[in-house]
């Protein structure tokens, strides 16, 4: 079941890890740990033990342990999630980096949409943590890094083995097995294999979810450092129950289960191969990185229904086959000028994107009609960058940091017979300072620019060529409070985007977008008042508006979240039981530019309660604990159905999965 299949090439960007050792700041029992020297209080690291206390639907909701952030979805399990933070609806992933083991997820000129971002190939029991950082003030991210970034980086070695079994609600079944055996005198070798199937709650519809994983690692650790070669396999298939409109959920024409075109879904697949060398010496570290990947996506849809074509139906398919090749290296050097000691980073990266095929089809039942696009691009963005950090006292310090990158895109119209080129270049100046006004209480104050990218059948456009690149500016201020078993943090934050052009991934087209401003509060309390008790509360507010209004739409921007609340809570009951639960809440969204369509709130709540001792562990996982039947995702725009005459604007939604339980059952070895 787990075949592989890996294709090589060479070069490869990647999110560089230049920090020392001695920068992390473990506390035992609290779920976030700051970092000693974090330059903004939006910055936090989530370690492996509190990610596992998080019961999930689906792998992609390991993300909301960053916080503000809300994962949902609106098709089948298999495609990327929809992703919400700081103002954004970040669809399936622009102006939010993502990397995985330092490589970069977002994909580029894509075919369902720029920055698309599936982590459904994680393995949440591999993570060793996830570090996180939101605005656009770290020197060593570039491109989709305009609300934020996350590092999700997997382990070295696990403690012993496991073969786990788990089997829930609407034919879902999930056989994990991982271990780490000796290599060699001192290195280890660690790997994973899953195996997934689900059917899914829809009505009428079997999402038929069928996914294989194989995840290997070897670490060879060397005398003041370690070489680190990973490689990972990833295949799905689904079936998809797609957003249906609520004029026939309300008619009884269709269940709120149900799906209007049955034949929709995906496949995919995804390769990767990584080697990483760091070294540290007492005041200087070295990090390279090569990798490459092989990707391939084939996905049909159909939101609109019967619309443009009444007799035979909207349904389209998106096809993306890409090879992504990348490195990066990065030089770390501690350095004293006078008495002033202080940290330089220099940093290069690159990564290439050949796309063999980008295509638009027109389709039934999955069957090809029509190519409405056909396009090959090749891609390479080139980066460097410096980060300056000063210590001018124990109290106070002080970092400046400056990037500039390069983008290279060469675009083949195969339908059109046209060849088209473009290129841009973009520099981003960073600086962030913090102050220590009394023990365990920081305040921090931050600016900077970030970017993200265009799709590349936009920036050559012949009618309306987009910039290649879009800068993101940011401005932060916020401070956070530790004592003892508690802790706090608060930042207040704006982001402007100056102008950009977005590829919609679920119509096949580029539509430009106004220039628009985001700003809000955000606020994480963490108390651990004993061993055995951790509880963490989230609270984010957000205004997102377009700086104009020159044809009377309206400012507001479509889809953002004002408000996102999660709590956390989780009990050590004795040496073997745990229990920890998760409420999770966003409010409502405005659907329209007017505001005269909005969404309603939604409420999820999840728990689990687990045993581990000895050789065994299990665990049972109630997920939508309290039934509710509200919406992962909503849309305001027209469709038509087969039994209508001209097209309605109506609202559109795709339900939260009903409550489901799932029972976990592990042996170690």
């Amino acid at each position: 079941m787990f075949c592989m299949r890996l294709g090589l090439f060479f070069l490869a960007s990647s999110f560089p890890v230049l920090a020392s050792d001695s920068e992390h700041m473990e506390v035992t029992g609290l779920r976030y740990s700051w970092l000693d020297t974090v330059q903004t209080a939006s910055e936090g690291q989530v370690d492996h033990e509190q990610l596992q206390q998080r019961p999930i639907l689906r792998p992609g909701e390991i993300m909301e342990s960053v916080p503000g952030l809300i994962t949902t979805q609106h098709s089948g399990t298999g495609k990327a999630n929809q992703y919400f933070l700081r103002g954004f609806n970040l669809d399936h992933g622009t102006d939010f980096a993502t990397f995985v083991d330092g490589i970069p997820i977002n994909m580029p000129s894509h075919a369902h949409g720029q920055g698309y971002t599936d982590v459904n190939f994680l393995v949440p029991e591999i993570l060793e943590r996830v570090e996180y950082s939101k605005g656009p003030y770290a020197a060593e991210v570039g491109d989709f890094s305009g609300a934020g970034h996350v590092q999700l980086q997997t382990r070295d070695e696990f403690p012993h083995g496991l073969l786990k079994y788990t089997s829930g609600s609407y034919d879902y079944h999930r056989l994990l097995l991982l271990d780490t055996v000796p290599f060699g005198q001192h290195s280890r070798f660690s790997y994973a294999l899953e195996g997934t199937r689900y059917q899914g709650p829809w009505s009428g519809v079997d999402e038929r979810l069928r996914k294989s994983l194989a995840w290997l690692k070897w670490s060879i650790p060397t005398d003041h450092g370690q070489h680190t070669l990973t490689f990972q396999h990833y295949k799905g298939s689904w079936n998809a129950a797609d957003q249906i409109p609520e004029r026939a959920v309300e008619a009884k024409l269709l269940n709120r289960l149900g799906t209007v075109d049955k034949s929709t879904g995906g496949r995919t697949q995804r390769d990767s191969f990584s080697w990483m060398w760091t070294r540290k010496e007492q005041d200087h570290a070295f990090h390279v990185q090569l990798y490459a990947v092989n990707y391939g996506l084939n996905l049909w849809s159909n939101l609109s229904y019967f619309l443009e074509d009444p007799e035979l139906g909207d349904q389209f398919e998106q096809e993306d086959r890409r090879s992504i090749a990348g490195s990066s290296l990065s030089f770390s050097q501690d350095w004293v000028m006078g008495s002033i000691p202080g940290t330089l980073i220099l940093g290069l990266q690159s990564r290439y994107d050949d796309i063999r095929e980008l295509g638009f089809y027109k389709t039934v039942a999955r069957e090809r009609l029509e190519a409405k696009g056909k396009d090959a691009v090749r891609e390479l963005q080139n980066g460097a960058f410096f980060e300056q950090e000063w210590k001018w006292t124990p109290d106070f310090q002080s970092t400046f940091g400056l990037r500039y990158d390069q983008l290279d895109v060469r675009r083949k119209d195969r339908l059109a017979a046209g060849s088209y080129t473009s290129n841009d270049a973009i520099t981003s100046p960073k600086f962030s300072t913090r102050y220590r006004v009394l023990d365990g209480l920081w305040m921090f104050a931050s600016a900077g620019q970030s970017f993200h990218s265009n799709d590349a059948r936009g920036i050559t456009s012949r009618d309306s060529a987009a910039p290649g690149l879009v800068p993101v500016r940011g401005y932060e201020v916020g401070s956070s409070w530790t004592r003892e078993s508690f802790r706090m943090s608060v930042a207040l934050w704006r982001l402007q985007l100056e102008s950009e052009l977005l590829y919609i991934g679920d119509a096949g087209v580029t539509e430009p977008a106004r220039a628009s401003r985001r700003q809000g509060v955000d606020t994480l309390v963490q108390l651990s008042p004993s061993p055995g008790f951790h509880a963490d509360l989230e609270l984010s507010w957000a205004n997102a508006r377009f700086l104009s209004d020159p044809d009377a739409e309206g400012r507001r921007v479509e889809g953002h979240l004002p408000f996102v609340g999660m709590l956390g809570l989780g009990s050590q009951l004795n040496s073997a039981w745990s229990v920890d639960a998760r409420f999770r809440h966003f409010g409502k969204r405005p659907l329209t530019a007017d505001g005269q369509q909005s969404s309603e709130p939604t409420t999820v709540v999840n728990g689990q309660l687990a045993y581990a001792q000895d050789m065994w562990e299990a665990s049972l996982d109630l997920l939508n604990a309290l039934d509710t039947d509200a919406h992962d995702i909503d849309y305001f725009y027209e469709s038509q159905l087969a039994d209508e005459s001209e097209p309605v604007a109506d609202r559109h939604y795709h339900p939260v999965e009903p409550r489901s339980v799932r029972v976990q059952l592990g042996r170690r070895f």
